[in-house]
């Protein structure tokens, strides 16, 4: 009992004294911390100016004045975030764009009547009978898509995947059933095409370990290695590299088109907060 009359007393205390100071007091501490999102702000601190506006609303609801200005700060935040995502996109368009016009001099357009669609694959890989020798292919499509095609010639081995190991790190594509498409023969070799989302940890991994020694193991009821010379390594590299130029390049433009956007909703944003 005595503990709640000391609850109910320190409950009509806080009250008398709100009462007593009024509303110019809470208006002055929003305020202050309208002040402090400002500087935090004009530190490009977004998320301490957001956590400090919402402190705002939630604990001076009736602030009206107070918070009408911090609704407008929010769209300064909305601006500022988004200015700095634009700069470190077209960072990284600039660097995709540099990166392109280095990989493509290393590229090769294979544009055959016989073949399906043309691709592009690394100058120093090129082999026009492929298919008839024993080794992995990295491709990429005219849309920028990163694919390779392994070949075992004249050996049963009906491989279904392949690993590149570098300094007893390796990576392994998915495995690939034979269907008669993907996984097919044709004149006494086994043909495995691995499309991006199955082979990429290689594009990966040999960019990793361009211009290294390794190995290329082709699984499936058995297993054959041959070795994988830095100038095939660095093949991959090229080929994956190339690749990415392109897609990373469409996305980001896509993404920069859309931060375009973003900034001129929020800046229009400040304009009709600004008159009100």
């Amino acid at each position: 009992m005595k503990k709640l009359f000391n609850i109910l007393s320190v409950t009509l205390y806080l009250g008398i004294i709100m009462a007593s100071c009024g509303s110019s007091e809470s208006e002055s501490e929003a305020q202050k911390l309208l002040n402090q999102a400002q500087a935090a702000l004009d530190a490009k601190d977004t998320s301490l100016a957001t956590a400090l506006l919402d402190s705002i609303d939630k604990a001076y609801t009736s602030e009206t004045e107070v918070r009408k200005s911090a609704l407008k700060m929010r769209s300064e935040i909305i601006e500022c975030e988004t200015l700095k995502e634009i700069v470190s996109a077209d960072s990284l368009l600039s660097y995709y764009a540099d990166l392109h016009k280095q990989m493509t001099e290393k590229m090769k357009l294979i544009n055959d009547p016989q073949l399906v669609e043309p691709y592009y694959v690394p100058k120093s890989a090129f082999k026009a009978d492929f298919v008839n020798t024993t080794g992995l292919q990295a491709r990429v499509d005219e849309i920028g898509q990163f694919y390779m095609v392994s070949s075992v010639r004249g050996s049963n081995l009906k491989h279904n995947s392949v690993t590149i190991t570098v300094d007893g790190e390796s990576a392994t594509t998915a495995v690939i059933p034979y269907d008669g498409e993907a996984n097919y023969r044709v004149g006494g070799s086994e043909l495995v095409t691995y499309m991006t989302a199955q082979c990429d940890t290689l594009g990966k991994f040999a960019s990793a370990h361009r211009s290294q020694m390794g190995k290329l193991t082709f699984n499936g009821e058995r297993k054959q290695t041959i070795q994988l010379s830095p100038a095939q390594i660095t093949a991959i590299a090229d080929a994956w590299e190339f690749s990415q130029s392109i897609v990373q390049s469409r996305e980001l433009t896509v993404q920069r088109e859309k931060l375009d956007k973003k900034l001129q909703i929020a800046r229009d944003q400040i304009a009709r907060q600004t008159e009100e």
